[in-house]
């Protein structure tokens, strides 16, 4: 199922062990164009692929955590790391994967994310020649061309990294409408910024 066209999701039927098929997938995570894949390992944490390079990526009390098992395939640095959520945003901000620790535990905790996800090499497109206009990979990886977005406000901008889901509670905020609990995102507010208001 391709989920823009930088993006596929792989299902595979249930074999009697449970366990996907360890040579296709290496197949798949090798094919030209596959520039990263994911999926689930049986501790709950997420595999991340690019190439033969390894890591596993995990969620805790602690926060988020890369560990590199084969070479660095995030760009993160060879060495275990865990860090809260908003410090590996800023971590990874200059990476070619901007967010994508945090991006991949989200995308693989959804019950319809396909047991291997792949993303595409800038300029690939894992759609049929059928679609007009061509994009080349237009939307849906996790490259930083497709992850980072350039934000114009007219409130003033934090000085620290954001995500997209940020905008929405900061606009209900600014318009002085109540922020919904469980809204993905936090408002500008409750960010650091350049006049130092709250972490």
């Amino acid at each position: 199922m391709v989920s823009g066209n930088g993006c596929a999701h792989v299902y595979f039927s249930a074999s009697s062990d449970g366990q996907m098929p360890a040579e296709l997938v290496e197949r798949l995570l090798m094919l030209p164009g596959v520039g990263l894949g994911a999926y689930r390992d049986d501790g709950g944490a997420v595999l991340v692929a690019r190439g033969r390079l390894r890591a596993r990526v995990r969620e805790d009390a602690a926060g988020v955590s890369y560990e590199p098992l084969v070479g660095d395939p995030l760009g993160l640095g060879p060495l275990p790391l865990t860090l809260p959520d908003r410090e590996l945003l800023e971590a990874s901000r200059a990476t070619q994967f901007p967010d994508a620790p945090r991006q991949l535990l989200q995308l693989l905790s959804c019950a319809r994310s396909g047991d291997l996800v792949l993303a595409a090499d800038p300029g690939v497109d894992f759609r049929g020649p059928w679609e007009l206009p061509a994009h080349r990979s237009g939307h849906g990886s996790l490259f930083a061309e497709h992850m980072l977005v350039p934000i114009a406000a007219s409130v003033p901008l934090p000085d620290a990294a954001l995500r997209t889901v940020d905008l929405m509670p900061t606009m209900l905020e600014t318009l002085g409408a109540p922020v919904p609990d469980g809204l993905d995102g936090l408002p500008f507010s409750r960010l650091a910024t350049l006049e130092g208001a709250l972490a």
